[in-house]
């Protein structure tokens, strides 16, 4: 590689902070490289709320504890992708970077949520290769991030022998069911619950 090169010595060495801390390097860029590299961030660090949803399944109840959630903390601290991403950014990455600080998920399931299907293909999102909804939830479950299942609408949660190899293991979390008839009930209770995990969080910092 350096054969043409008379001075190895010549050869610029960088600093990892000078080269980080050039403007190219947004906090977005920074976090999907990190994460490529399998450098996780703390999950005692992390301080995000992320609500995992399908948007034909289950979008009126995702805004709405989305709406409670930012009534407890800042804006910023709690992540839908429909608002929270802005236009021309590219979607994997952000969802990505998000998910490296995020503390608590939140994976929304519908009534519709495990049979919704592609209307050209028939496929079950579900399985699709790329299907964000799975792939978040695999990202979380691998990551040890703590995974609340809330079921919404009447819905239960999925056995396991019905959802991909690779997020079976959803079912082992506690989930939290939130009817009709006492939503806001049922959301306060949810908001509570997350809040106990972060605080949770600050304590071992502590």
């Amino acid at each position: 590689m350096l054969k043409n090169v008379r001075d190895a010595a010549a050869v610029p060495r960088y600093d990892y902070r000078e080269v980080l801390g050039e403007e190219a390097w947004g906090k977005s860029q920074l976090n999907v490289s990190l994460y490529a590299l399998g450098i996780r961030k703390d999950p005692n660090l992390r301080r995000k709320v992320f609500i995992n949803y399908r948007r034909a399944d289950s979008n009126p109840s995702a805004f709405l504890i989305r709406s409670h959630l930012r009534q407890e903390l800042s804006k910023e601290d709690v992540f839908l992708d429909h608002e929270s991403i802005e236009a021309g950014k590219r979607f994997e990455e952000v969802i990505l970077a998000e998910l490296n600080k995020t503390k608590v998920f939140l994976c929304v399931i519908g009534p519709s949520w495990l049979k919704i299907r592609d209307e050209e293909t028939g496929q079950r999102r579900l399985d699709a290769d790329g299907d964000f909804v799975r792939r978040e939830i695999e990202v979380a479950i691998r990551d040890d991030i703590t995974v609340i299942p809330v079921c919404v609408e009447g819905a239960d949660i999925p056995k396991k022998t019905a959802l991909p190899k690779s997020i079976s293991s959803l079912p082992d979390s506690n989930a939290i069911f939130i009817s009709q008839d006492d939503i806001e009930h049922g959301i306060s209770k949810l908001v509570e619950i997350v809040r106990n995990h972060l605080k949770n969080s600050s304590r071992r910092l502590g």
